[in-house]
């Protein structure tokens, strides 16, 4: 048999005896609603993973370190750091259910210490130019 006969084979559909009738059964239909079931599936869990992972509140917030005593190493990796942290509570924030009250007070804090490790690069930077 060449490849075409093949081909031409599996592309038929079988015939499957069972019951009070006979069924005809196309298998590459089946196959293809298969696998569009597994990807939908697939997707379903991916998403229901992210979005749970996604709210998720941050716990260590990163301590900032005094600027007059600080090396330059030390406050890259320390703004690294809060850049991860805010961009992490802004993502639990936005998927929180959270009062309003609740929700305008973790925004204030957050600004308040993005601020406050805002001038120890202010200083730190003015210490060492």
């Amino acid at each position: 048999m060449n490849r075409v006969t093949l081909l031409q084979q599996e592309q038929q559909p079988t015939l499957v005896k069972g019951g009070h009738r006979d069924r005809v059964i196309d298998l590459t239909m089946m196959d293809t609603v298969m696998k569009k079931a597994l990807i939908a599936a697939s997707l379903l869990t991916v998403f229901a993973a992210a979005s749970t992972q996604a709210c998720d509140k941050p716990q260590n917030r990163p301590a900032i370190p005094d600027p007059t005593t600080a090396v330059t190493a030390q406050m890259v990796k320390t703004n690294n750091e809060v850049k991860a942290y805010v961009r992490a509570t802004e993502s639990y924030l936005s998927c929180a259910k959270l009062s309003s009250n609740e929700l305008r007070s973790a925004e204030t804090e957050l600004k308040d210490y993005a601020e406050e490790f805002n001038k120890t690069i202010r200083t730190f930077k003015q210490l060492n130019s």
